[in-house]
């Protein structure tokens, strides 16, 4: 049996691996060496190419395994490192009231409701506590050390020198949270943003402290928010496997401040614990903490990350604003990030352009504008310009740019615009309310129209539209809801 099966010609067994399973055809592969080799062309290799790797030492020593010698984890062409976060809020407070609240919500309104736990519950959530607490441990031991970094080095590593062609098609970097032991939840459904935030940030510098170990090269890069992103410290190497970067996508915040007691307990999470009936105990002068948020270097990571970037042809970025209460947003000057960028990191390759939650002046979008000589697609969504006018950058859209394709939405200038085009606007308001608040055209003739603007002369009436529209801003840009 074992001989005829041998004989089977490698096209015949890649017509059975089509239509096999990938536990199946490793299953296939372990009969023996012959149908290992047969079995592992085509198909099989296509299981290889996308690949996501949580950043623990245990899924990174499995992936770093089959990639030594030249193994199949070398075809990888998409790579997604995610940061893992143990937040064991929600079950320490089931462990302590030993009840489940259920929120109902309906629109604006909510309801609470509260059902006891069984014993056999309160059983399950000490259990699943405890294991949390543990892998959270363990992580803990991982960082302090490096090891996940190191380990993801080694990974890269055998890519770059195992590979004929020595790069990765696209990295992503995201994150996960667990609440309980085998529910995995995007970041907006996590609550505590402060761990995931750290988790990030973290997950940001072991990555490019990785790859610039590796001398491996990425095409495609998409990263997630972090507030160290904005600042971080300067990695050796890491230009050379961003130098043939084409596109770039950063979500990303200013740094955390925190001015009491009291705002390092706020972190969003349904299950803070905090006494909202004591003053804030302020833990900081507002000298230091106009310093801190002062701090020229706040603001100049993304610069220079992107002078390591010269042949960029797509920018993205999204900014997510984080306040501090006791300081007001002109203190903390949000603006300065685009301007480290215009003065720092020309684009001169660059064809699309999304900025999105940002605030600027005039000067330093024309002067981004203007460094970026190629650009066809500009995009602006909720763009704030806290200094100047939109009326220069208009007109040099229009006028002297390449742009191709434009779409403008909720831009500020002190107040929101409206574009001076037929259409409804996004929610009523008293008085003079026309026009609309999107402008979007395609086109070289389209865009060359000159671009009027208006504002209204009321302030918004109250309505599910404009709840809508403010409650989707808060999401996408901040600050987090408890702020």
């Amino acid at each position: 049996m074992s001989a005829n099966l041998e004989a089977i010609p490698t096209e015949v067994v890649e017509i059975i691996v089509c239509h096999l399973d990938v536990e199946d055809i490793g299953s296939l592969r372990l009969a023996c060496r012959t149908l290992r080799s047969k079995a592992s062309h085509g198909h099989f290799k296509t299981f290889f190419i996308s690949k996501k790797v949580d950043l623990r030492e245990p899924n990174v020593q499995h992936f770093a395994a089959v990639t030594r010698h030249g193994g199949l984890g070398c075809l990888i062409e998409t790579l997604t490192i995610t940061g893992v976060v143990y937040n064991t809020k929600a079950l320490e407070a089931l462990l302590e009231t030993r009840k489940e609240r259920i929120t109902e919500h309906n629109g604006p309104i909510f309801k609470v409701k509260e059902r006891q736990l069984t014993p056999d519950e309160i059983m399950k959530v000490q259990e699943d506590l405890e294991l949390l607490r543990q892998w959270r441990a363990a992580q803990a031991r991982e960082r302090e050390s490096d090891r996940d970094a190191r380990l993801l080095g080694d990974v890269l590593n055998n890519i770059c020198h195992n590979d004929t062609r020595p790069k990765l098609q696209s990295m992503s970097l995201d994150v996960v949270v667990y609440r309980d032991t085998t529910t995995r939840l995007e970041p907006a459904d996590g609550g505590d943003y402060k761990q995931i935030w750290d988790t990030a940030s973290r997950t940001y510098t072991a990555t490019m402290v990785a790859l610039a170990s590796s001398s491996l090269l990425i095409q495609h890069l998409n990263a997630i928010p972090s507030n160290d992103v904005s600042a971080p410290a300067p990695i050796a190497g890491l230009g050379a496997a961003l130098g043939g970067l084409k596109t770039l996508s950063l979500s990303l915040s200013n740094r955390i401040i925190e001015a009491s007691d009291t705002d390092a307990l706020v972190t969003d999470d349904p299950h803070d614990v905090r006494d909202g009936w004591c003053a804030p105990r302020e833990t900081m002068t507002l000298d230091a903490l106009v310093s801190l948020a002062t701090d020229p270097s706040n603001y100049t990571g993304v610069a220079q990350l992107l002078a390591q970037a010269p042949q960029l042809l797509e920018l993205d970025l999204h900014w997510y604003q984080l306040l501090c209460h006791s300081l007001s947003t002109v203190n903390l000057h949000f603006e300065q990030m685009l301007e480290n960028i215009a003065a720092a990191a020309p684009l001169p390759s660059l064809r699309k352009c999304t900025l999105r939650g940002l605030e600027a002046t005039e000067p330093s979008l024309l002067a981004f504008l203007h460094n970026s000589p190629q650009l066809a697609e500009l995009e602006l969504r909720r763009t704030v310009l806290v200094r100047g006018t939109w009326r220069p950058v208009f007109d040099y859209v229009s006028n002297e740019s390449c742009i191709e394709a434009l779409t403008f939405d909720d831009l500020f200038e002190q107040k929101l615009l409206y574009f001076d085009e037929e259409g409804t606007p996004k929610f009523p308001s008293m008085g003079n309310s026309w026009g609309i608040n999107t402008l979007t055209r395609v086109g070289k003739q389209a865009v060359k129209q000159s671009i009027g603007y208006h504002f209204s002369t009321g302030r918004p009436l109250g309505s599910p539209q404009a709840y809508r529209w403010r409650s989707q801003i808060q999401r996408d840009y901040g600050p987090p809801t408890r702020w």
